[in-house]
This record gives structure tokens, C-alpha cells and sequence, in this order.
């Protein structure tokens, strides 16, 4: 009788380990989560491209990044038949001398984070809240993506193919053909936002104090832009181009090519 009503003693306390050891497991165990988007968003404007446009205006960036190349070509062609007859070696004490500890932190203001993958790998979503589509053939490269990755966003100059931009991962250097779905979170913390424009000059002011000279080229994109225009920073990766950036803005589902004023 006695050992009975040990037993019944120690059945809640045994009951209450196994439940605790059991909720252990569980979180110990890696799980996917569907990213939820729950805060306030930003919607596009009805002035926004149609998709013609948008491809009119794909083709039109791709002659003219060809054009760059080959005028860029032919320029250094002509310098270096001109250096040749110049040619001399500069002395030693006139090189610069380079600190790598002065580039150690440098993270570029088009860098952003990877914050999570969806369940089924055909979406990602980045720090500011943004959430890209991934080419179906590309989601495989995810494999290898880690939380907090620092990823670059670049455009998709090959109007023959899907996917206005590419998101590129620093870490892995490896890239995913993608479409921006799900704009920033509403003037949140890693957003950043229209508050002036100079259409006469080109020049678009953001939140953070920076200003920017947008590509004459792309005037027709930019004089429906306006302010609180959320803006996404990306890198143009085209080597024979002024504009070493783009501004990518949600509201009007356009960008354009820029530099820092």
C-alpha cells in the first residue's frame, strides 16, 4: 500500500519531466517558419510601369550598357598606345603607402542582411522588410544562404531574361535571378525614404542626409517619383558607368541609376 502511494506521489513529478524534456527536443530541432510580413506597408502608385514599359525600358539599358563597354574599349585603347611611348617605373617612395586596416569594417551602403527564407525557397526576405520572388531555377543556390549573409542587389541588364534584379550573396558569391514583391516596412528602422527632389538638376534627397545625382538617361523614370518614395539601395554593377548605384523605389516599381552628390 505504502509503495503504491510512492508511486502515485512521483507520477506528476515523473509526468512534468517527460513533458519538459519532450518541449526540449523540439526547440533544440531546426524547423522552418513561414517569414510572417505583419507590419505596415507601402503600396505602389497607379503611375507605376506597365509591364510593357518595363521591358521597353530593360532593352533600352542593355544597348546602352553595350554602348558603354564599347566606348570604354576603344578609350583604353587610345591611353594605352599613349602610355606606351610614356612608360616609365614611378619611384619607390611616391607609391602610396595603403593601410588594410582602413578597409577591415568597410561595408558598402548598398550591402544588405538575409533575414529568412520561406518555407517552400522561392522567396527571401532582407532586413528593411523587402521580400524578393526567386527564379524557380535558382532556388537551389538558397541551400547554401545563411541568416544574416550580407547580400548586394544588382540589376538584370539581359532583358531576354527573368527577374529584374539579381541578389547576390558575399559569402557564398553566388547569385539568384529575383523580383521585389513586398515593399520595405513603412519608415522603419532599416527603410529609407524620399525627402526632397531637384527634378530640374537631378538630385533626390534621402532620410539619412545623402544626396544623389540620378542618370540624365533615366529623367523619364524619375519625374514621377515623389516624396516618401521608399527607396531600396542597389549596386550597378556595370564597370563602365558613372552611376556605381541604383535606387530601387517600391512605390513606382522602378529604379534608376545614380551616383553619391
Amino acid at each position: 500500500m505504502v509503495t503504491a502511494m510512492k508511486r502515485f506521489t512521483y507520477l506528476p513529478l515523473l509526468t512534468s519531466l517527460l513533458f519538459l524534456s519532450s518541449s526540449w527536443a523540439e526547440e533544440s530541432q531546426p524547423q522552418e517558419t513561414s517569414l510572417p510580413v505583419s507590419e505596415e506597408r507601402i503600396e505602389r502608385r497607379s503611375a507605376a510601369l506597365t509591364p510593357e514599359q518595363k521591358l521597353q525600358l530593360k532593352q533600352k539599358r542593355a544597348a546602352e550598357k553595350e554602348d558603354e563597354s564599347s566606348n570604354f574599349v576603344k578609350k583604353a585603347r587610345l591611353t594605352n598606345h599613349r602610355l606606351e611611348s610614356e612608360f616609365m617605373l614611378a619611384p619607390r617612395n611616391a607609391l602610396p603607402q595603403v593601410s588594410l586596416a582602413n578597409y577591415a569594417y568597410y561595408i558598402p551602403d548598398y550591402t544588405h542582411w538575409l533575414s529568412g527564407v520561406g518555407l517552400n525557397g522561392y522567396t527571401l526576405d532582407m532586413e528593411d522588410g523587402t521580400r524578393w520572388d526567386i527564379h524557380p531555377s535558382d532556388t537551389f543556390r538558397l541551400n547554401s544562404w545563411r541568416l544574416n549573409d550580407p547580400i548586394v542587389i544588382s540589376p538584370n541588364y539581359s532583358w531576354c531574361s527573368s527577374g529584374d534584379f539579381y541578389i547576390t550573396n558575399q559569402n557564398t558569391n553566388t547569385a539568384v535571378r529575383a523580383d521585389l514583391v513586398v515593399s520595405p516596412i513603412a519608415f522603419g528602422p532599416y527603410s529609407h525614404w524620399i525627402v526632397s527632389i531637384d527634378y530640374t538638376n537631378g538630385h533626390v534627397y534621402l532620410e539619412n542626409g545623402t544626396t544623389w545625382c540620378m542618370s540624365e538617361g533615366d529623367f523619364f523614370v524619375y519625374r514621377n517619383w515623389a516624396v516618401n518614395d521608399h527607396i531600396i539601395m542597389g549596386y550597378n554593377d556595370s564597370f563602365f558607368s558613372p552611376y556605381d548605384r541604383i535606387l530601387i523605389n517600391f512605390n513606382m516599381d522602378s529604379y534608376v541609376r545614380a551616383k553619391q552628390y
